[in-house]
């Protein structure tokens, strides 16, 4: 994920019950987290380029009791 991705998906806003995944995309912590490389996160783009969703494989995205890749 490049820092300009990081910022668009962290200014994307979810209703509640999701809006815990709400992030800051003003709060260089926020985007420190989401473009290094050792939390695994990657964004989708569509064929013009424009960022339609992000996924991660890191720690933080298992599910607890989950296999342990």
């Amino acid at each position: 994920m490049t820092e300009a991705d990081a910022r668009v998906v962290s200014a994307w806003r979810y209703p509640d019950p999701y809006s815990a995944y709400n992030g800051d995309p003003t709060n260089p912590e926020t985007i420190a987290y989401l473009v290094d490389p050792a939390n695994q996160i990657y964004t989708a783009v569509d064929d013009t380029g424009v960022v339609v969703g992000f996924f991660s494989f890191g720690r933080d995205a298992q599910v607890p009791g989950g296999l342990d890749l």
